[in-house]
């Protein structure tokens, strides 16, 4: 039999090799395609992470970045015992471009982003990944939110403060209903956040948004602190 993409198999090894090496040795000629691991896939994301943020200058901290080293040595990435990406805690670290096209590992639970210099859109992506369970975006340059249409069910904690985001255009209990913490101070908020009805909420800060004129908490029935400034507050619906 003559292998699709290389030189001809001998079947008949199965009589005189053992099974496992039989095996071993068709799979060589598998198709390169088939060969391709989670390992290379999220490889590929952290080059294109690290190219896209490094458009300006380098980062602070780079070890193993972009080396021949595995990745779950790299500065800032947290692997699991199966060497899948859970965490990545890269803030402060002088990270600056725009966040484009970028496959995010699906295992990721924990993506740490704050006080660098990212501008651009949040990339909507970020909000399909099945395990993400905190996501800290605060002190960027992002200048909008992403509209939101899935569920992004095991979120739990959001900062997104000092940022220049503008007003949100969906409803947080359809997008976020396990969200326990969300932070976003000096906004640009103009409308409240439609957070009505968020009861997993407890902790709230809307500080420093200026022209923020109405505000609707109702239905957040676990929230335990709430911060918005004083001359913003009124008038808040409340029920």
């Amino acid at each position: 039999i003559n292998a699709e993409y290389g030189s001809p198999v001998d079947l008949g090894c199965v009589s005189s090799i053992s099974p496992f090496l039989c095996f071993f040795s068709s799979s060589l000629f598998l198709p390169q395609s088939l060969q391709t691991s989670d390992t290379e896939a999220e490889r590929d994301f952290l080059s294109k992470f690290y190219q896209q943020t490094t458009q300006v200058h380098h980062w602070k901290e780079s070890k193993h970045w972009n080396s021949t080293e595995p990745y779950c040595r790299w500065f800032g990435i947290v692997c699991d015992d199966d060497n899948q990406i859970i965490k990545i805690e890269l803030s402060k670290n002088g990270l600056n471009g725009k966040l484009s096209q970028l496959q995010f590992p699906q295992s990721l639970v924990t993506l740490d982003l704050s006080h660098n210099r990212i501008s651009g859109s949040i990339p909507a992506e970020i909000f399909l990944l099945e395990n993400l369970k905190t996501l800290t975006l605060n002190n960027n340059y992002f200048t909008s939110f992403p509209h939101l249409t899935s569920p992004s069910l095991n979120l739990r904690y959001l900062s997104l403060s000092f940022n220049v985001l503008g007003d949100f255009l969906f409803e947080f209990r359809l997008i976020f209903p396990n969200l326990k913490t969300f932070f976003c101070n000096q906004c640009f908020l103009v409308t409240g956040p439609l957070l009505s009805g968020l009861t997993q909420l407890q902790e709230l800060s809307l500080l420093q948004n200026e022209n923020l004129k109405e505000f609707n908490i109702s239905g957040l029935i676990s929230l335990q602190d709430l911060r918005i400034s004083a001359k913003t507050i009124i008038p808040v619906l409340c029920v």
